[in-house]
């Protein structure tokens, strides 16, 4: 054991010496999924990025900052107000084209805004015929011998990696065919948060490697929203029923008869969005904001169809904030901060423009205590 450790503290010697610099050439996560030939990035693309001071990137979120970069730039301090700006948001866009994205540049610029996307379950990025030898990978990735050797030798991937199909993507991207049964949906949905997570990590890793300062930014969730699908697994007729009797209460008015029925289920009903919907809704209208927003963040977390901002991302996101101690504005609690106190949405997923003015405002003066330091 003691040769073992020794072999071990060896290796990291070699690879912090001699390949540090390196570490970017050598990828050695396993995603599951391939670009091939796919270039996401023109040249008047990556031209534009070489000479920008902040590089945005995101979905519709990251596109939202367009209609505010006025009132953003209005902020800046005097010498700031010009700052070259390059915003590469794509709708419908999760963090793995991202990664692909920067993966064209060679240099980031000083900022990097990153708003959590809105589509992370939008398109397919994980074959679950392939799931046992994905969470396989994800573990030894988590190894510090495997590690160390990849990085000396990246030839070792094919390896010290279980083979996967990896699934094939596009320029653009494409909405991923439905799921049928309910434990395929549950797994997907665990599958793409771990891959979401390391994708996380490597898009902060490559920042903070070029001594460069990224900013996350959560995305708002419309509490308001009902989940879209219940799991299978989490439900019964006998349930569905007694929900729906509940729900009909809601609709009568009839608030504390509602909130009192549904937490004699609290033990007995699991997992269920619906369930958790109707109890935000009844702690809501009963005056307890607090409480009725925590259920609601569970019936979004339990949507077995997520389609949308997702509370399970932003949790991801502010974990790695605080892992890294990156900066993080919390652009979902600016907005929700003011639910079942004000209108806070014009739509499903668009809050009123007030909160973003607060947000770019928030961003606008981190930007200038970045620069002037």
């Amino acid at each position: 054991m003691e040769k073992y450790i020794r072999i071990l503290f060896i290796i990291k010697i070699v690879v912090f010496v001699f390949l540090a610099p390196a570490q970017l050439e050598a990828n050695i996560y396993p995603f599951p999924y391939s670009f091939g030939k796919a270039n996401l990035l023109s040249l008047a693309d990556k031209a534009a990025v070489k000479s920008s001071d902040i590089l945005v990137l995101g979905d519709q979120n990251a596109l939202m900052f367009k209609e505010f970069e006025k009132t953003f730039r209005s902020e800046l301090l005097n010498e700031l107000v010009t700052v070259n700006i390059q915003n590469l948001a794509q709708p419908y866009s999760g963090l793995h084209r991202h990664l692909k994205m920067i993966d064209e540049i060679q240099n980031l610029p000083e900022l990097v805004f990153y708003f959590a996307s809105s589509n992370e379950f939008y398109e397919k990025r994980i074959n679950l015929n392939s799931i046992a030898a994905i969470s396989k990978n994800y573990e030894t990735l988590k190894k510090d011998i495997p590690v160390s050797l990849m990085m000396l030798f990246p030839f070792l991937k094919n390896f010290l990696y279980e083979s996967v199909e990896e699934v094939q993507l596009g320029d653009l991207p494409i909405a991923r065919d439905p799921l049928d049964d309910v434990i395929s949906k549950q797994t997907y949905i665990k599958g793409i948060i771990k891959t979401y997570e390391l994708e996380l990590e490597k898009l902060i890793e490559r920042v903070l490697e070029e001594d460069k300062t990224i900013v996350l930014i959560t995305a708002p969730i419309n509490l308001d929203n009902i989940p879209n699908e219940v799991c299978s697994n989490s439900t019964s007729v006998e349930i569905n029923k007694k929900l729906t009797e509940h729900a009909n209460n809601l609709l009568k008015g009839d608030f504390k008869t509602a909130l009192i029925e549904l937490r004699k289920h609290a033990e007995t009903i699991t997992g269920n969005s619906r369930y958790h919907y109707l109890m935000g809704r009844s702690y809501s209208m009963t005056g307890d904001l607090k409480k009725g927003k925590q259920e609601f963040y569970k019936a979004n977390a339990y949507d077995c169809a997520p389609n949308g901002a997702s509370h399970l991302i932003n949790t991801v996101l502010r974990k790695y904030a605080q892992n890294y101690e990156v900066p993080l504005i919390d652009l979902e609690r600016i907005v929700n901060d003011e639910f079942g106190k004000n209108v806070v949405f014009f739509n499903k997923t668009k809050p009123q423009n007030l909160f973003y003015e607060r947000f770019v405002k928030l961003l606008a003066s981190y930007t200038n205590q970045y620069f002037s330091l």
